[in-house]
């Protein structure tokens, strides 16, 4: 499909490929996939909950043992920890 695009577009003329778009628009995930896509990548978008899993992956630990060897204040790696953004479900 070729429309006109208004003056201020990056482009004079717009070309659609359509069976591009729509070959790429039935390959995106449903929606509860991506809301869990996005939930995991604010856990891992935080480097202090990135430096919990990797302790937790090596020894079962305590928040106190947590907090020991993070240098932070025990309510912080329990916010970390279950927050909304959680690793670990409560």
């Amino acid at each position: 499909m070729v429309e006109t695009v208004k003056q201020n577009s990056v482009c004079k003329t717009m070309f659609i490929h359509e069976e591009t778009v729509k070959a790429v628009m039935e390959s995106i995930p449903r929606e509860e996939l991506l809301y869990e896509l996005a939930d995991f990548f604010k856990v891992v978008g935080d480097t202090t909950r990135i430096k919990i899993l990797h302790a937790l992956l090596i020894a079962e630990m305590c928040v106190c043992d947590l907090s020991n060897l993070l240098n932070i204040s025990s309510v912080i790696v329990h916010h970390r920890v279950f927050s909304p953004t959680h690793i670990i479900r409560e």
